[in-house]
């Protein structure tokens, strides 16, 4: 069957298989960073603000002309801006696009592969990262559209590389080299990789290669440093927060965390928030010591594959592939500290280079896929990581089903706590919300969590707590909604002139929430300041011309009583 295979073919099967193993993904609902990123980022609803999405950050902080954030993807938000501008907020759509662009990444490391090994092998170890549960988080998670992206992208950029000799197929690569690194700043690898492999097989166009990705790098990092600097500490990162030496001690875990869950990819977690701060042979030693047996292993394998003089070619493919392994696990590493501390997403890229090593590998021992035992052994593995894959999108329904699922296998993610907190508030389960919520800031205060915790003293009538709350939220980091509940607190609380010296600090900083002009407007109002009033609800129904700012709107300049009713989020 395999050895009969054509590219057409291969692409019905990668459309096929694609299809039945991710195709209940698309029924799952926005969750996490989506609200952030998507739902709740009017900038991105349209892509006429395509021109703002490359001139800061990916989220929505309060006003329409920049985008906050310390990642800098003026691609990937383009990419969902359109996908919202012409379907709207459709979870269906985002997914179906997301599907189709993992499973024609799929094939296209299947064309990669061919170019080393035969079509039997190179079709069995891209139908491997097709299905790989590994994967799932890439795929099935529409937040991490960007890491399908960029890698669609990149790999582009290196088959064109690939496919001709010449100086114009390195100058052909230039904009998907570019446009990789728009997407993610992981793209920053496809630079170094189309370069190593110049270098192995294409040494007299080394010096052009390496010189056209100089000159994208420094290109890249002027226009990173105007728009949201070169490099900003995650703000809600729990090893983010550890110095070089401790995280250096994180390193040989995270290292066997990924090794570990390719070769066994059952427990699965969208969220891990380790940071060990001391050493111990749990968390240090024994890690290392399966790290280095792994590495040894990769060294062997080159050894093995440098006995035979005719195996060269595939030892330098070994060598290509050991390097792309490298390249992709260094870069999260923690060197420079990242937002989470290991995540599934981010072997998506690496993935390739350890298929790749295998390959070479299994070339050199004589796997015959038309064998019936190779075929049958491929097959039973092909379809149990194909269920794992497939059992994985239920835990992504929504998020308080992930969450409750993933903090059993990740108990120090104190985002996943929170979100559970969050929704037992939603369901009207106090008590356990404030144990989930408590839990959270116990593992890692941050503005979020205690922004939710103030929603649920607020909620319980404890409106000074909730007060207190929000201001511990505020310190911990500066969002536009923090300052609207703060706002709202001081306005159920009647303190008159103190809410209106802080909603006019807000509004310094967030001068397009109306939220923040509405309530200033009231406040105003209370004590007949009726000008300031009408001109601060005249600011509220410029951003704003829902039926609540048209209420208070219409009030104020009529100068009617005002029906209070303004709620926290």
């Amino acid at each position: 069957m395999l050895k009969e295979i054509t590219s057409r073919k291969a692409l019905f099967l990668f459309l096929l298989l694609g299809a039945i193993v991710y195709g209940n993904g698309i029924f799952n609902k926005f969750l996490g960073d989506d609200n952030g990123l998507i739902v709740n980022n009017p900038v991105l609803h349209s892509v006429a603000n395509i021109r703002t999405f490359f001139a800061g950050g990916s989220f929505y902080g309060g006003v329409t002309d920049k985008l906050v954030g310390i990642y800098y993807k003026p691609i990937t938000n383009t990419f969902l801006s359109l996908i919202y501008t012409y379907f709207g907020p459709n979870f269906v759509a985002f997914h179906s696009f997301q599907i189709l662009l993992h499973i024609t990444n799929s094939f296209i490391v299947f064309l990669l592969f061919t170019h080393f090994f035969k079509k039997p092998l190179a079709l069995a170890l891209s139908l491997i990262f097709l299905v790989h549960p590994l994967n799932s988080e890439a795929v099935f998670y529409i937040s991490a559209t960007q890491d399908v992206l960029f890698f669609l992208f990149g790999m582009s950029a290196l088959l064109l590389t690939m496919a001709k000799s010449g100086s114009r197929s390195l100058l052909g690569a230039i904009p998907f080299l570019i446009l990789s690194l728009l997407t993610k700043e992981t793209g920053v690898i496809f630079l170094v990789v189309t370069s190593i492999y110049v270098f192995l097989y294409r040494k007299r166009q080394f010096i052009l290669s390496l010189g056209l990705s100089g000159l994208i790098l420094l290109g890249y990092i002027w226009v990173r440093f105007k728009t949201v600097g070169i490099f900003v500490n995650p703000a809600n990162s729990p090893i983010g927060h550890l110095d070089l030496v401790a995280r250096i001690l994180n390193m040989p875990l995270i290292l066997f965390f990924y090794i570990k869950t390719f070769l066994l990819p059952f427990s699965l977690a969208s969220s891990y928030r380790w940071a060990h701060k001391t050493v111990d042979f749990a968390h240090v030693f024994l890690p290392l010591f399966i790290d280095l047996v792994f590495l040894g292993t990769c060294v062997a394998g080159a050894i093995f594959l440098h006995q035979k003089k005719s195996l060269a070619a595939h030892l330098k493919a070994y060598i290509f592939f050991g390097l792309w392994l490298e390249l992709g696990l260094l870069l999260h590493l923690q060197i420079l500290p990242l937002d989470v501390t290991v995540a599934d997403r981010w072997f998506y890229f690496p993935m390739v280079g350890i298929l790749g090593m295998i390959g070479a590998v299994m070339t050199r021992v004589k796997v015959n896929f038309p064998k019936t035992r190779d075929q049958a052994v491929f097959v039973v593995l092909l379809i149990l990581l194909s269920a794992r894959t497939f059992s994985r999108s239920f835990d992504y329904r929504d998020y308080f089903t992930l969450a409750t699922h993933d903090l059993v296998i990740s108990p120090e993610a104190y985002d996943l706590e929170d979100v559970i907190g969050l929704e037992y508030l939603q369901r009207g389960r106090l008590d356990a919300a404030r144990t989930h919520m408590e839990k959270s800031i116990q593992i890692y205060p941050n503005f979020q969590n205690y922004n939710n915790l103030g929603l649920l003293l607020f909620r319980e009538g404890k409106y000074r707590e909730a007060q207190e709350a929000f201001r511990k939220s505020l310190h911990l980091g500066e969002m536009y909604t923090v300052y609207e509940n703060l706002a709202v607190i001081g306005l159920v609380l009647e303190d008159h002139q103190n809410n209106i010296l802080f909603i006019k600090q807000g509004v310094k900083k967030f001068p397009q929430s109306a939220k923040l002009w509405t309530i200033l407007a009231i406040e105003q109002y209370t004590l007949n300041q009726y000008a300031d009033a009408k001109s601060a609800i005249s600011n509220a129904y410029l951003y704003d011309q829902g039926p609540s700012t048209q209420y208070y709107y219409d009030a104020i300049l009529r100068q009617e009583p005002l029906k209070t009713e303004i709620g926290i989020r």
